[in-house]
């Protein structure tokens, strides 16, 4: 921890304090108003009865979605790209990159559900809707497909030690062959 508050003063493309504070406290405001408002719709569906319909099941899903992309990914990630180091090692590497993919796709999928939910609403309004056991039968199946779609990240991710001039540090890679090793290769 105290290498992610207080990072080594040698290494290049360091930002001054100043900078680090003013990113800091607009980042830290707008984590803290995605998380809050995906709690908030969290609590609104499953706290009342009343709001528990079927569009509200795949809102419901996006808000899980983006609360797990806010707590288990952005923060890591911006403390990554404010300090230039991994220092959360390579096993939380690894979640991180596949909660990344996870939770990306399960928000594109989930936005699809919805977009056919609709569209069969739109063509055909006298149709009967899909049944609630139906649309967690079909958030189900976006949760497994993204799982599925984000499962080479549990397989390639890690970290690797490159050294620079004055530093030594973990680069935070996707993988670990291909383009991405050229690009971090400072």
């Amino acid at each position: 921890m105290t290498e992610c508050l207080f990072p080594s003063p040698t290494r290049p493309y360091e930002l001054p304090w100043e900078q680090k504070t003013i990113w800091g406290v607009i980042f830290g405001a707008m984590l803290f108003i995605a998380i809050s408002g995906n709690v908030i719709v969290l609590w609104i569906i499953v706290g009342h009865k009343s709001m528990r319909s079927i569009t509200n099941y795949f809102l419901l899903n996006l808000s899980i979605a983006d609360l797990l992309m806010s707590a288990l990914n952005c923060i890591f990630n911006f403390i990554f790209m404010l300090n230039s180091d991994w220092p959360f090692g390579s096993l939380y590497c690894t979640i991180n990159n596949f909660m990344a993919n996870v939770t990306v796709s399960t928000s594109v999928f989930t936005l699809v559900a919805i977009s056919f939910d609709r569209y069969i609403a739109i063509v055909y309004p006298l149709k009967r809707r899909a049944s609630r056991r139906k649309v967690r039968m079909i958030l189900l199946l976006v949760w497994l497909f993204s799982c599925m779609l984000a499962a080479p990240c549990l397989l390639y991710s890690a970290t690797m030690t490159k050294t620079n001039r004055n530093h030594r540090g973990q680069l935070f890679l996707p993988y670990q062959n291909g383009f991405h090793d050229e690009i971090n290769s400072v």
